[in-house]
């Protein structure tokens, strides 16, 4: 019975595991770190005998604990990255983007060309409250505008800022750091 399921059990990995990095390889875009989530998968599969499962069933489970075990990962990734919050904003983006200056972009200017992406006055709003800390009330006053205008223009803001990150990938760090912000 145990070499029955064995062997049934490395044809089924052997037939699904280049597809389940696949699945892996799309959230993580790192070929090792999804193939060691695959099989840390197939073994927790093994080991919980979810693998005496039917096929019609063991694939999109397999499917699906490929996904979520992937957005564990890079939950805790960005939670690594966001546990710098005691940092300022200045040298979490300096931290952050290290990488990025060694190819000579500056932090700055990649924040700069983020929050230019966004109308004049969302972007605007945005550095009031976020980056010098202005409250709703008072950036109202300061631009002679109501308090449900600035709240309007923030939630464009975030909405036109989201958007943009998920449009273009390699804006994820920045992004990370102004949702630090905009959660804070």
């Amino acid at each position: 019975m145990v070499d029955k399921r064995k062997e049934e059990f490395k044809r089924s990995f052997e037939k699904y595991y280049p597809v389940l990095c696949n699945i892996a390889y799309r959230y993580l875009l790192d070929k090792e770190t999804s193939e060691d989530i695959v099989q840390d998968t197939m073994l927790s599969v093994w080991q919980n005998k979810k693998d005496l499962l039917p096929e019609s069933e063991l694939v999109p489970y397999l499917k699906v604990s490929i996904r979520n075990n992937c957005i564990s990962f890079l939950r805790k990734q960005t939670f690594e990255v966001l546990s710098i919050a005691d940092e300022p904003v200045s040298q979490k983006v300096c931290s952050l983007t290290e990488e990025c200056e060694e190819e000579g972009v500056a932090s700055s200017e990649k924040i700069e060309y983020l929050l230019g992406v966004l109308p004049t006055k969302c972007s605007l709003v945005f550095r009031m409250n976020k980056l010098h800390g202005m409250k709703y009330r008072e950036i109202a006053e300061e631009l002679n505008i109501s308090e449900k205008t600035v709240e309007n223009q923030m939630g464009k803001a975030i909405r036109l800022l989201r958007d943009y990150v998920a449009s273009h990938p390699y804006t994820l760090i920045l992004f990370l750091v102004l949702s630090d912000i905009i959660l804070n």
